[in-house]
């Protein structure tokens, strides 16, 4: 009889145990599934950021594309103007040339 109790008393030990790592398990698993969640969320509101900004920056270069051939288109109506006023210039020079 004495053996037995004994038996019986390791098994419920060794049940009690298993049971609490169980729990345990349990537990951890109920953790690293809210944390999965979580990274889950961040993932996506990071991809959402990443996209705004892809958005944005290609947006930027467009401005900038746009910004470099108004500044071309400037500079040649510029210097159209300068050679323009060099024209006039010596158009002046030679008709007080002729008036003298």
């Amino acid at each position: 009889y004495e053996g037995h109790e004994v038996e019986s008393s390791l098994k419920d030990a060794s049940f009690e145990k298993e049971a609490t790592e169980a729990q345990s398990l349990e537990a951890t698993c109920a953790k690293l599934n809210r944390s999965n969640v979580e990274l889950e969320d961040k993932i996506l509101c990071l991809e959402k950021e990443l996209k705004e900004e892809k958005y944005k920056h290609s947006e930027q270069g467009e401005l900038m594309a746009d910004i470099s051939k108004r500044t071309q288109s400037l500079e040649d109506e510029s210097k159209s103007l300068k050679s323009q006023v060099a024209e006039a210039k010596m158009i002046f020079k030679i008709f007080q040339m002729k008036n003298d």
